[in-house]
Order: C-alpha cells, then structure tokens, then sequence
C-alpha cells in the first residue's frame, strides 16, 4: 500500500493552481472546505503545516487541535491572519512573504491617487444621476508638483515611490525602522514623524503591518493635522485606519477623498458607513491581487514552508527566535492521542 503523504493545509486556497505542482510526490496539499476553527481542525487531521490567507484567522484553537502542525505561513507580507503570540508560545514558526509581489500594490496607489485627485468618483456617480460637472465644487488636481506621503517604507513604499517620483512628485515617509540612507538613497524625504508627514502631503498612502502599535494609527487627531484637500489610501490592513474618524473626516470636509481596499471586516457588507459617500473609492482587498502576484506568491510561500520543514531556516520570520520548528508530536498507536494532550 502507497504510505499517505504528510498533509500540508490552507485554510482558504491560495488563488494559484500552481501549489499542487510545488509540493507533488513529497506533500498532500489540503484545502479546508471552510475557515472556522471546528472544520479546519476536522480537515486537517495530521497536517504538519499551515498555509493562510486573510480573512481567515488561525489561532490557539486550531494549533491545539492539530498538534502535528510544525510551521505556519501566511500568503503574503502581512501575517496578521495568523496568531503570532499563540504560535510562538507552542514553538511553531511563523513565515511570511515581504517584498515578492510590491508591484500590483503600488500600481493600485498610484491609480487610486490619480482617480481621486481628478475627483473621477464624485464625476461619475453625479453624471449618472444626470447632474453635469461643476468646477468649482470638485477642482481636480495634478499629481506632478503634489507631495506624497508613505506611512510605513518597505517594500511596496519604496515602490510606490519610484512611480510617484517618475510622475515628477515629491515623496515623504516615515518609517521608524530604517536609517536616513535608506530614505535618501530613494531620492525621498524623511519625516521624523505621522504628523509632520501628514501636515506635509497632499496624499498619504499607508503602508504598515496591522500590529497593537498600528492599530487605529491614523484616527481623529491624525485626520486634523492633514490638509483639507489632501486624500488619504490605505491598502496596508483596516484597523490601521479609524473607520468612524474617516467617515467623520470625508463627511464633514476634513479631507478631500479616500480610497479604501481594506475593511475592519471582511468580508464587508452593502451597509457599511463609507459606500455612501461620494468621495470615496472602495475596493475589496484586491490591491495586490493579479494572476502574475498570486502566482509568485503562492511560489515562494509554499517553498519556504517545505524548506523550513527540511530545517532550513527561512529568510523572513515574524518572530526569528521561535526556531527551529517543534519537534514532530509523539503519538500513542493505541489511543492515537497525542502526548501533549494525554498529559494534561
């Protein structure tokens, strides 16, 4: 009889057919029918790894319930779907995909900043209802001679930026993390600070990792301190951005527009505060979704996954002192019950 293949599991498939073929002869890639807790664990029986997605969440619940699990990685750079701390304290490596697929993401800032600084949301939606354009009421802007400001420099920042500074744009960021030469290297101006950023731009683009010190960074006192005609995008993660203080903000004038592709929940529904004004764009989380990233991703992600399994350290951990991975669970052939589980 063929021996069965240990089981690598996604949560929720990663959008490219091509990790079958990475894994083939040596893994059985398993994809959960569901994402709650309870289906995944019953799914994924004897899975060694987990690969995850946002919106998915895997948590404590899921790690011990399958005790197998050796490592877990997420899709792409943010790993937010994952429970670092509850995997961290298990002895689970946590991987994630910064800096292979920027391109798609800064593609979406710069056509979201040049949608809204035309004012082609409000033109639309008013035309459509037979209303013709008033100039005065929606003066639309050059990009070239505008100042853009990063929130966060890594990899899609710096991307963004090379395009912004190709449309003859001046480009701000903060970025704690990175020295003076990082910033001047890219031609771009460094601020010591969210509101010194914010005071300077026309546009603020937000490029951060949800974590506690992000949550809510840009709220109502940060809406204040920008300009009046300034427009604000966020593709980073929901939270990051106060929904209540950005409706507040686009509603009562306090900024020009938005562009939002990610939600405190998602999936979001048609009642949500934002889809009624006219200032804004919204788009579901699809900024860096493109055959071509999707792909890459998938790649890298189920690579270093199966290389990590080999104890081959990954280049990119979200906590780099939780490694090795755990050792394989011991298991009791009579009960089938883990050791770990027995002992408690």
């Amino acid at each position: 009889m063929r021996e069965a293949l240990p089981v690598v599991l996604q949560v929720l498939p990663a959008l490219d057919p091509v990790g079958s073929e990475i894994v083939r002869g040596r893994y059985e890639l398993r994809t959960a029918s569901r994402p709650d807790a309870e289906t995944v664990i019953r799914e994924g029986r004897g899975a060694v790894a987990i690969l995850a997605r946002s919106p998915a969440q895997v948590g404590g619940e899921i790690f011990d319930g399958l005790p197998d699990v050796r490592v877990v990685a997420a899709l792409g750079s943010g790993a937010d779907c994952i429970d670092v701390q509850a995997a961290s304290a298990r002895g689970i490596p946590v991987l994630h995909n910064p800096g292979e697929a920027p391109g798609p993401v800064a593609e979406y800032v710069i056509a979201a900043m040049l949608v809204l600084l035309k004012c082609l949301p409000q033109f639309d939606r008013r035309l459509r209802r037979g209303i013709w354009r008033s100039d005065s009421e929606f003066p639309a802007r050059e990009a070239h001679g505008s100042v853009l400001g990063l929130v966060g420099f890594g990899s899609i920042g710096n991307a963004v930026a090379s395009r912004a500074i190709a449309l003859g744009m001046r480009v701000h960021a903060f970025d704690p993390q990175l020295s003076d030469r990082d910033f001047a290297e890219c031609g771009v101006e460094r601020c010591t600070s969210v509101a010194e950023l914010l005071a300077s731009s026309d546009v603020v683009s937000v490029h951060v990792p949800l974590t506690p010190e992000t949550d809510k960074l840009i709220g109502a006192a940060e809406f204040d301190q920008m300009k009046p005609e300034a427009v604000l995008i966020n593709t980073s993660r929901g939270p990051v951005v106060d929904t209540k203080s950005l409706v507040a903000a686009l509603a009562g004038g306090r900024i020009a527009a938005a562009a939002i592709d990610v939600f405190d929940v998602e999936p979001t529904t048609p009642d949500h505060p934002l889809f009624g004004l006219e200032n804004v764009l919204v788009t579901p989380h699809t900024a860096g979704v493109t055959a071509g990233a999707m792909h890459r991703l998938t790649v890298a992600a189920l690579t270093n996954l199966m290389l990590a399994l080999d104890g081959v350290r990954p280049a990119h951990l979200v906590e780099p002192s939780v490694w090795p991975p755990k050792p394989m669970a011991s298991v009791d052939a009579a009960s089938d019950e883990p050791e770990s589980v027995k002992a408690r």
